[in-house]
């Protein structure tokens, strides 16, 4: 009996000490390993790119001469006078070719005048030409200029004969044949049978003159 009432204790406690048992849960964590990333060897090959094009921009050439203005009154002075008066005004220097005549009497006034105006007044009563170079003014005797002429005519012509007597000069036939002998025929069509061509072009005479072409187109030019 005790040992029934022992063995019924052992159990009870037992099953006691089960149901206080709480199963701790273990978590479990998996570690994945990422592979480490392969280097790229690929290497970028940049063509060679032309620069960028840069377009200037345009910037429009100011004569030295703009915006300046002249008042001077000449009775009959040099001419290296008053293109000293201009050139000082105009804040530029000059030089005189010494084909040029310095001395060449000139009468003007000029009044709040554009430089460049009084000064292609000037240049045209004393029969000169000027140009600016820098900050300077040449003052030279001739003037150079290309021009392009038209096309100048040229006389041609062109003959040719073709052909002569095509059968010979006396036009006879002959022949041998089974032991009789041919007798010449001539026949007066056939020996004057004879080819001839020609062709003949020609400009009217006046165009084919050559320089008198050439002082008209200068004249033309010149007019302009």
């Amino acid at each position: 009996m005790d040992k029934i009432l022992r063995l019924l204790i052992i159990y009870l406690l037992g099953f006691a000490v089960s149901c206080g048992y709480v199963a701790e849960k273990t978590e479990k964590t998996v570690e994945i390993k990422k592979e480490p990333e392969k280097e790229n060897n690929y290497r970028v090959i940049k063509k060679n790119q032309p620069p960028p094009l840069i377009i200037k921009p345009a910037v429009e050439k100011i004569s030295p001469l703009e915006n300046r203005f002249f008042t001077f009154s000449a009775d009959n002075a040099p001419l290296k006078t008053v293109l000293y008066a201009v050139a000082k005004d105009a804040g530029l220097n000059i030089a005189i070719s010494p084909d040029i005549n310095p001395e060449i009497p000139v009468t003007a006034n000029f009044n709040n005048t554009p430089v460049k105006t009084a000064l292609e007044i000037i240049t045209d009563l004393a029969g000169v030409y000027y140009e600016i170079k820098g900050n300077v003014i040449y003052i030279k005797a001739t003037k150079t200029k290309v021009f392009h002429l038209p096309y100048v005519h040229s006389k041609s012509k062109y003959k040719a004969d073709l052909g002569g007597d095509v059968l010979g000069s006396s036009g006879t036939t002959g022949g041998y044949s089974g032991g009789t002998t041919g007798t010449a025929v001539t026949s007066p069509s056939v020996a004057n049978l004879k080819g001839d061509f020609s062709l003949k072009y020609e400009n009217p005479n006046d165009i084919n003159e050559y320089y008198k072409q050439l002082e008209d187109s200068l004249k033309k030019i010149l007019s302009v």
